[in-house]
């Protein structure tokens, strides 16, 4: 009786023991299918992922500093493309006013119809035609009374204008006028002056200047 009991129990617990292996072992088939799964999956995940790539850099997106920088430049006049001519000597022009003493520079146009004079002052002006349309002004001998003009002057660091004069005070009166070829520039006492074909003289001082022919005029 004690041998069949000792037998039994024996089976009994190679019986628990085979349970438990057997458990363990579908549990770490469990566990490892699992595992393989998870790696499939993050596997397939990566190779899903589009390739991170940097945005390619345009070289017309890089700005240079130096071109930014805006460049110096005398201020935007009328026909400042009309000063573009040779420079004159202009000791060919230059002559000194006997009753003051002071420097001048006395030019007339090729057409012998427009005269200049050049001071430190200003730029006066008188021709022999001036336009039609030229302004009624206060008249040269002071009074309140209007009449044509016939002078144009453009006083330095200030517009232009016409107005009238009683004399030939922008007349050279020592000597003979030389002539300013067209297209070329007299540069002089902080003025500019050139002789055009169409458009007369032209002149300027910084930002003023003046322009007058025999058919229109211009001041600014």
């Amino acid at each position: 009786m004690t041998y069949d009991r000792t037998m039994n129990l024996l089976r009994a617990c190679l019986a628990v023991a085979a349970i438990i292996t057997l458990a363990g072992c579908g549990s770490a088939q469990q566990s490892g299918g699992e595992s393989t799964v998870e790696s499939q999956s993050q596997s397939t995940e990566k190779s899903d992922a589009a390739p991170s790539t940097a945005a390619p850099t345009k070289n017309s997106d890089i700005v240079d500093s130096k071109s930014t920088k805006k460049k110096e430049s005398k201020p935007k006049t009328p026909f400042a493309e009309h000063f573009g001519g040779p420079k004159v000597n202009k000791a060919d022009f230059h002559e000194t006013l006997l009753y003051s003493n002071k420097e001048a520079y006395y030019f007339q146009t090729p057409s012998e119809v427009h005269y200049c004079m050049i001071t430190s002052e200003e730029v006066g002006c008188m021709s022999h035609r001036f336009p039609a349309d030229v302004p009624m002004v206060r008249a040269a001998d002071g009074s309140n009374e209007q009449q044509p003009a016939n002078a144009v002057r453009l006083p330095a660091g200030k517009k232009g204008e016409m107005f009238a004069v009683s004399d030939v005070a922008y007349y050279n009166h020592q000597g003979p006028t030389t002539v300013l070829e067209y297209g070329k520039v007299l540069a002089v006492k902080g003025f500019e002056c050139t002789a055009n074909k169409e458009l007369g003289v032209i002149c300027r001082n910084n930002s003023h200047g003046i322009q007058f022919s025999s058919k229109k005029h211009t001041e600014w």
